[in-house]
């Protein structure tokens, strides 16, 4: 089994400004992500997840330690194409449709417009979405904002998808439709980068499970073998991080 991501002892501090303190993020980080795999990285506020995305995304760099990405460094430019990430909190230009962002995202990876109208037109439906299709996104729900940044995500069928809480804000529906999604891309042996607060999410769509807390992996396991505990992952996680009951 191939593998996609690597990280090997990865620590980040942030500079907090001239003549203050720098601020320890990470410490010693080590994990992988194989070809196929859908990888669950969980872990409270605050303990250091969307620094990890912005490492494997390359928009920050890491004080010491080793990142590749498809087996090379995660600035090269070629990978670029091949990763979809949904952002927790996306900021998009409000003034932009729905359409208008798929369509900035396909030209972004490098699709031409016959594609892209094909991929839209096919997302849209998946998502029940062409009511939306030409409104304004500052028009549009907290759901079905979401919606539009998941097909933007989408349109260039990335090999990697990083899906930072991707069910936030969406009814019930949505969350089918986006869990039977990934499902689908977990069945066509994709790539899944998962993180997520809803643990029965995590414990219904990973193979590999990471919990992270203070800055440090505290577990790494399958999925399978965490099952096997007879124990919920919602008890793991608490019991990693040290939550006592509430009597």
């Amino acid at each position: 089994m191939s593998q996609i991501l690597l990280f090997e002892s990865v620590s980040k501090t942030y500079n907090l400004g001239i003549g203050k303190k720098r601020l320890p993020v990470l410490f010693d980080v080590s994990f992988s992500v194989n070809k196929g795999e859908v990888f669950g990285f969980v872990g409270p506020n605050g303990a250091g997840k969307s620094t990890t995305i912005k490492l494997i995304l390359n928009l920050i760099f890491p004080d010491k330690g080793r990142i590749e990405l498809f087996g090379k460094h995660p600035g090269n430019v070629e990978i670029k194409r091949k990763i979809g990430y949904l952002p927790e909190i996306p900021y998009y230009y409000d003034y932009l449709t729905p359409y208008e962002l798929a369509w900035f995202s396909g030209k972004v990876a490098g699709l031409d417009d016959v594609n892209i109208k094909k991929k839209a037109e096919h997302l849209f439906g998946y998502f029940l979405f062409e009511p939306h299709t030409t409104k304004k996104i500052k028009e549009l729900s907290k759901g079905n904002a979401q919606k539009a940044g998941i097909i933007a995500t989408l349109i260039h069928d990335p090999e990697f998808l990083i899906l930072d809480e991707p069910m936030t804000g969406l009814d019930p529906i949505g969350r089918k439709l986006v869990g039977d999604m990934i499902l689908k891309f977990k069945n066509e042996g994709k790539t899944i980068f998962l993180t997520s607060h809803i643990l029965s999410d995590v414990e219904r769509f990973c193979d590999t499970i990471a919990i992270i807390f203070e800055g440090k992996i505290k577990l790494l396991e399958s999925k399978e073998a965490l099952l096997k505990t007879g124990n919920s992952l919602e008890d793991i996680f608490c019991d990693v991080i040290g939550l006592k009951e509430v009597k």
